[in-house]
C-alpha cells in the first residue's frame, strides 16, 4: 500500500512541478540555443553594418540593443545582439593588439 501512495506523491510532484520546467526550458530554447542557429553571415553582416554606421561606437550600440531586448524580455533578440555584440568586441580586439604590439617592439 504504501507504493502507491509513494508513486501517487512523485507523480503529482511531477505535475506540479511542470510549468517550471517547461518554463525554465522554454527560457534557455529562446536565450542560449535559437540565438546560436542564426548563420554566422547574418552576425557577420550585422557587425558590419553597425561598425560602417557607428565606427568606434559600435560596440555601444550593439551592448545597447542587447539591453533593449532584455528590458522587453525577448531572449532570442538578447541572444542575437550578444552574439554580434562579441564579434565586434572580438574584431577590435584582433585590430587593437597588433598594432600595439608593433608600437612597443618598434622602441
Amino acid at each position: 500500500m504504501a507504493g502507491y501512495r509513494e508513486i501517487v506523491t512523485w507523480v503529482a510532484l511531477g505535475a506540479a512541478l511542470a510549468p517550471v520546467w517547461g518554463a525554465g526550458l522554454w527560457v534557455m530554447w529562446q536565450g542560449a540555443v535559437r540565438p546560436h542557429l542564426i548563420r554566422r553571415g547574418e552576425i557577420e553582416q550585422l557587425a558590419a553594418l553597425l561598425i560602417e554606421r557607428y565606427g568606434e561606437g559600435a560596440g555601444e550600440v550593439a551592448f545597447a540593443r542587447e539591453y533593449g531586448a532584455w528590458h522587453d524580455s525577448d531572449g532570442f533578440a538578447q541572444g542575437k545582439w550578444r552574439r554580434v555584440r562579441r564579434l565586434i568586441e572580438t574584431r577590435r580586439r584582433i585590430l587593437i593588439v597588433p598594432s600595439v604590439r608593433s608600437q612597443s617592439h618598434g622602441t
